[in-house]
């Protein structure tokens, strides 16, 4: 769908029927499209996480009239459970994306010609101690094989295919599709047997990422690991190596240092925003019935080296049974942001009149007391 902040109106795009499928084949029906991230090229790419087949979805032309839309699907992507896929701001030729399972990995497609997302090469990141170490890749990040292997450090993008898209030799066929038959089947999506074949370092359920920079003006890539309630940093090198670390988690960061202590823990960390000075927000996926949920936090990173200081309490949606998604901020007045406020206990809104239903809230940062950070906002973004 398409809605307009200011004028209130929504436009359902394209959809399949539930039945026969958009090509009258089931197969090809849409299951559970998650990430939803715009193209330098101005079109906008859709993919399937838990349901379907794992594709890539391209729309050609999102602001046509709905009857004009055109679509394709790029099968020179991994077929993965997609949730986290960005495009470098360094690398004009390079897409970053994940898998989101409990030994989900982290991938890259490197495209033949910059600008073209129909051919390139698929690399897996792999941390070098977890190799060394003995890591199982195939197993989960918390697996016992896997206990106390590192996952930080120095690492490498591992090739899956040739400079052509084509499996190297010994890795499962990373476009493997397979049948819709949900997330718990290993092996379905040929991205996640191809990333274990090549070594790629497990994580617990990674799921949104962002793209920023570090004080030493590197790429760095940011994701989230549900399953183990942290937000990794990977530090991008030219030469296809990198340098991970934890950015925050609910074990080993501080929360609010030097104000107020919240109640509030990192329960399920699931998404990612980024502000126009590069700050990172984190949105949980929790219960929302707590004293505090569906918490949303500030990642202070002060010195900008990919480890925060601190986590802060930046606000609460608390809506039951609510999951807060799609935090986005507004690239023309910067203190200007939304987020999706989907499933909650009051979907039925015949049962309960006076329920929200699923939404889209608007915020507006002018109003609250640090005035210095919203002049600097402002300052980031030069209006035409």
């Amino acid at each position: 769908s398409r809605h307009n902040l200011y004028t209130g109106a929504t436009e359902v795009l394209f959809q399949g029927n539930f039945g026969g499928g958009f090509f009258d084949v089931w197969d090809a029906d849409w299951g559970a499209f998650d990430p939803c991230r715009f193209t330098p090229n101005s079109t906008l790419l859709l993919a399937e996480e838990w349901s379907g087949r794992g594709r890539v979805i391209e729309v050609m032309n999102p602001f046509a009239d709905p009857v004009d839309i055109q679509i394709r699907e790029l099968d020179s992507i991994a077929n993965v459970a997609h949730e986290g896929i960005n495009f470098s701001k360094k690398f004009d030729d390079v897409i970053y994306f994940i898998d989101e399972y409990n030994s989900g990995s982290i991938y890259k497609f490197v495209m033949s010609e910059a600008g073209d997302y129909t051919s390139g090469q698929t690399f897996v990141l792999s941390v070098d101690a977890f190799s060394a170490g003995g890591g199982n890749a195939s197993d989960d990040w918390n697996a016992e094989s896997n206990d106390g292997v590192p996952r930080t450090g120095p690492a490498t993008w591992v090739p899956l295919t040739d400079i052509d898209g084509i499996a190297l030799p010994g890795i499962t066929d990373p476009f493997r599709n397979g049948p819709p038959v949900g997330h718990d089947i290993p092996g379905v999506l040929g991205g996640r047997p191809a990333a274990d074949d090549a070594g790629g370092t497990p994580y617990g359920r990674p799921e949104d990422t962002e793209v920023g920079k570090n004080k030493r003006q590197r790429e760095v890539l940011y994701f989230t690991a549900t399953s183990e309630k942290a937000i990794y940093s990977v530090e991008m090198f030219r030469d296809n190596t990198a340098h991970v670390r934890v950015l925050a988690s609910e074990a080993d960061t501080p929360k609010n240092l030097g104000f107020d202590a919240t109640s509030a823990t990192l329960d399920s960390p699931d998404n990612l925003a980024q502000d126009a000075l590069g700050n990172i927000y984190v949105v949980e996926d929790a219960p929302n019935g707590e004293p505090t949920g569906g918490d949303i936090w500030f990642v202070r990173d002060t010195d900008n080296d990919g480890v925060a200081e601190s986590l802060d309490h930046f606000m609460s949606i608390r809506v039951d049974g609510s999951e807060a998604t799609g935090m986005i901020f507004n690239p023309k007045y910067p203190t200007e942001f939304v987020v999706a406020v989907q499933h909650p206990d009051s979907i039925n809104l015949s049962a309960v009149p006076d329920g929200l239903g699923d939404a889209v809230w608007k915020f507006d940062l002018t109003q609250i007391d640090n005035q210095d950070f919203v002049k600097k906002l402002n300052k980031a973004v030069k209006h035409d």
